[in-house]
């Protein structure tokens, strides 16, 4: 899979040719965006109702007929409705969970490498960067302890990515995104923790980072661009 995705970057920055010259300078908008809900309610157990969002916006300019870039704004969340109970001996307790476990925001950078196969569809490949910050708040186990947790997350990324367009007509692309990575990342993380249960509080600070060269092929994912006049 990894020489599959290698091949796709080579093919797309390792260009001798162009099929038409048609995109010098023509600038471009690009969205992705998703809604989702799911609800669980197995037998003896309280139901369990989820929701989210994500969405993904580039505003760019090809510079020559295989080369582009500009930036990027993207944004997800995601929420649920549960009830956790917690039974110890005789004593019964009972929490409610509701609202916002998570929300992000991203802003980042792109470069993309082009190879038009036809005058309707190629591939493309790059590098981008990105820096963000989200929030959460969860409900989660310490052991037998149910806590109530809020995190704050700044994240700096390096990451590459490949796909594969359709042009449907002369202003409109469907794109599909075919694999990604994010190699280098580092992070900073602090927050606060509750015990529900008796009222402890304790304080967080976390810095990590990681340097993994793999890749997250295939990773499937539909969009539309919109060439602008």
């Amino acid at each position: 899979m990894k020489n599959i995705f290698y091949l796709a970057f080579l093919l797309a920055i390792g260009l001798s040719q162009s099929v038409q010259a048609q995109y010098t300078g023509k600038r471009f908008l690009t969205g992705t965006a998703g809604i989702n809900f799911n609800n669980t309610n197995p037998a003896n157990v309280q139901a369990t109702a989820g929701y989210g969002y994500n969405f993904s916006f580039q505003k760019g300019k090809f510079h020559s007929e295989t080369k582009a870039s500009g930036w990027s704004l993207s944004s997800s969340m995601t929420g649920e409705n549960r009830v956790y109970e917690i039974y110890r001996g005789t004593a019964y307790n009972r929490y409610e969970k509701k609202g916002i476990d998570n929300i992000e925001i991203s802003v980042g950078r792109f470069w993309q490498y082009y190879k038009h196969f036809t005058d309707k569809f190629g591939i493309y490949a790059g590098p981008n960067v990105s820096l963000s910050y989200g929030q959460s708040h969860k409900y989660e186990f310490l052991g037998q302890d149910l806590q109530d947790r809020h995190t704050n997350t700044i994240r700096a990324a390096f990451g590459l990515g490949a796909g594969i367009y359709y042009s449907f007509s002369e202003r409109w692309w469907i794109q599909g995104s075919l694999a990604f990575s994010r190699p280098i990342y580092a992070e900073y993380s602090f927050g606060n923790a509750r015990s529900l249960e008796f009222g402890t509080r304790s304080e967080s600070t976390t810095l990590s980072y990681s340097v993994t060269p793999s890749f997250n092929f295939p990773n499937v994912g539909l969009g539309l661009r919109y060439f602008l006049k």
